[in-house]
C-alpha cells in the first residue's frame, strides 16, 4: 500500500486559490493540505472539497477553520496562544517584570 502526492499552486490571489481548489476537486484525492494561503481566499471551494468527502487539513491557521470545511487544523489558535504565553513567560523570567519587549507577527 502506498500513497501518491501531487502539488497544486494556490497562487497569491483569491481567484487563483479558488481555481486551484477546483483543480484538486477534479482529481478527487483522499485529502488536501492547505498552508500559507488565507482560507478566505478559497471562498466556498474548500467546502466543496469537504462535501465531496475529501479531508481538508490546514496548517498553522489562527482563524476559525470550521466555516471552510477544514477537518483538522495543525497548530491552530490554541497553539499560537500557548506560544505567546511561553514567550511572555521567558521575557519575564529572563529580563524581569520591567522588560522592554516587542512582538511582531503577520496579521493572521
Amino acid at each position: 500500500m502506498g500513497a501518491g502526492f501531487f502539488s497544486v499552486k494556490a497562487g497569491t490571489t483569491a481567484s487563483q486559490a479558488q481555481q486551484a481548489a477546483q483543480t484538486v476537486l477534479a482529481r478527487k484525492p483522499a485529502a488536501v493540505i492547505v498552508g500559507g494561503v488565507p482560507l478566505s481566499f478559497f471562498g466556498s471551494t474548500l467546502n466543496s472539497l469537504a462535501n465531496a468527502g475529501i479531508k481538508v487539513v490546514s496548517g498553522a491557521t489562527a482563524t476559525d477553520t470550521k466555516p471552510f470545511g477544514v477537518s483538522f487544523n495543525y497548530r491552530g489558535a490554541d497553539a499560537f496562544a500557548q506560544a505567546c504565553r511561553l514567550m511572555t513567560d521567558w521575557v519575564i523570567v529572563n529580563k524581569g517584570a520591567k522588560a522592554n519587549a516587542v512582538f511582531y507577527s503577520i496579521p493572521a
